[in-house]
């Protein structure tokens, strides 16, 4: 949860200091968002308890970035049971 958190907090930053060290590490924001989804839905499997807060995030993540994220994303989505997507449907549907 706390990487997921972190990832999220790092990629809602505009900042030229951040853009600088994700080159210098040749990332980029799409493999960040990748990284989200795949620690988001670890935490969502994990079970805990604030961790259904990430899943609007990580729908962000797949609707910015699809071909970084939609492979983590149907993995993640298989391993997660259903009901705990059930509090985002509008936005899942939307």
């Amino acid at each position: 949860m706390k990487f997921a958190l972190f990832i999220d907090n790092i990629l809602s930053t505009d900042s030229p200091i951040i853009e600088q060290a994700l080159a210098e590490k040749e990332l980029d924001k799409g493999q960040l968002s990748m990284l989200l989804v795949k620690s988001g839905f670890a935490a969502l499997n994990r079970s805990a308890s604030s961790s259904s807060s990430l899943i609007p995030r990580i729908l962000q993540a797949l609707a910015k970035y699809p071909e970084q994220c939609q492979e983590a994303f149907k993995k993640g989505a298989e391993q997660t049971p259903s009901w705990k997507f059930l509090g985002w449907k509008s936005q899942i549907l939307a």
